[in-house]
C-alpha cells in the first residue's frame, strides 16, 4: 500500500499532577500507529510542518518516512497539555501555525487511502481539503480533532461549533470525533440525530471515541441509520495521550486492509488500549505485537 497522512507536527509540552514533560506530537502519534501496522513493502508519505531545532525531536520515526512534502518553517507549535484524571484536557497553544499548502501533491490517485489528523485545526484549509476531495477518488479519513476547538484571546483553545462543519465532513469518506467533539458538528443534542445529520451529508461512517468504554460507529444502511458499539480493552490506564491519534490510525490501515467498519473498530479499540498503558515513546515499538495479541 501507498498512503499519505497530512496534519501538523507539534511540540508537546504534556503537564501531570504538577510535572512537565516534552514530547514529539501532533500527527507523530498517527505516524507511529501507521508505521506499526503497515507492511515492509508498504510506503507512508506526510505533509507536515517541521523546523530544523525541533527535527532531533521526531527524528528516530521521521528519518525512516519519504519527506517529499515536508515544509520547513521557523518554529512549530507548541501546546502545553494540561491533563486532568477525569475531565477533558486543557490546550494552550505557541507559534500559531498556517495551514499546510497542498501544492505539492501530485497523483493522488496513486495513495490507496489518505488520512487528515486536524492536530491544529488550521492544518488545512476547508478549500483545500475540497480541492483535495475533488482530486482524490480513493478513501479519505478525517480526524476532528482541534478543528472542534476555537481560540481565545490566551491562545487557548475551547469547544465551540465548528462554522460549516457538514462542508467539511462531507468531504471525508469516514470521520472521527470524540464526544464533547462530536457536538461541535452540529446544533442537535443527540448523539443519534447528529450522526444521521452528518451521515445524511455524504459521509460514509461516523466514528465515536468514547475513551475507557471504547467506541461506537454510525452508518446509514437501507436509508435507517445503524449503530455499532464496540467496547474497550482493560488496561491500567497511565497515558491519555495519543490514544485517540493511534485508533484512527488503526482504524485507517484495518478498513483499507479488510473494509469491515466493525472489525476496524475493535483493532482499534485494541491499538488505543494498549496506548493508554504506555508511560514512554519507547514503547510504541511494542505496538504491533501488544495490539495484535489483545484483538486476536
Amino acid at each position: 500500500m501507498k498512503l499519505l497522512a497530512i496534519g501538523h507536527s507539534v511540540e508537546d509540552h504534556i503537564h501531570i499532577k504538577g510535572m512537565e514533560e516534552v514530547k514529539p506530537g501532533g500527527i507523530f502519534y498517527s505516524v507511529i500507529g501507521l508505521k506499526s501496522f503497515l507492511e515492509e513493502k508498504d510506503e507512508l508519505f506526510l505533509l507536515t510542518s517541521m523546523e530544523h531545532e525541533a527535527e532531533g525531536l521526531f527524528s528516530f520515526l521521521y528519518d525512516g518516512l519519504r519527506k517529499d512534502f515536508f515544509q520547513y518553517r521557523g518554529r512549530i507549535p507548541r501546546v502545553n497539555l494540561y491533563i486532568p484524571d477525569n475531565a477533558e484536557r486543557c490546550e494552550n497553544y505557541e507559534n500559531l501555525a498556517e495551514n499546510l499548502g497542498i501544492g505539492a501533491l501530485k497523483e493522488l490517485n496513486s495513495f490507496d487511502g489518505i488520512l487528515v489528523n486536524m492536530i491544529t485545526g488550521f492544518d488545512l484549509s476547508l478549500e483545500d481539503l475540497k480541492t483535495l476531495r475533488k482530486s482524490y477518488s480513493g478513501i479519505i479519513y478525517l480526524d476532528v480533532h482541534t478543528l472542534s476547538r476555537g481560540l481565545d484571546e490566551n491562545n487557548q483553545r475551547l469547544f465551540r461549533l465548528i462554522p460549516d462543519a457538514m462542508e467539511w465532513i462531507s468531504q471525508a469518506d469516514i470521520v472521527q470525533v470524540n464526544e464533547s467533539e462530536l457536538h461541535t458538528l452540529s446544533v442537535k443534542e443527540g448523539e443519534a440525530e447528529i450522526a444521521r445529520e452528518a451521515l445524511k451529508n455524504g459521509l460514509k461512517c461516523l466514528v465515536v471515541t468514547k475513551g475507557e468504554l471504547g467506541s461506537k460507529i454510525y452508518t446509514i444502511e437501507n436509508g435507517e441509520l445503524k449503530s455499532y458499539f464496540q467496547s474497550a480493552i482493560k488496561i491500567d490506564c497511565v497515558n491519555k495521550v495519543g490514544c485517540g491519534d493511534i485508533f484512527g490510525a488503526a482504524f485507517f490501515i484495518s478498513y483499507l486492509k479488510k473494509r469491515s467498519l466493525s472489525e476496524s473498530a475493535r483493532f482499534a479499540n485494541a491499538a488505543a488500549g494498549v496506548t493508554a498503558g504506555y508511560r514512554e515513546i519507547k514503547d510504541f515499538i511494542k505496538l504491533k505485537n501488544d495490539t495484535f495479541a489483545r484483538f486476536n
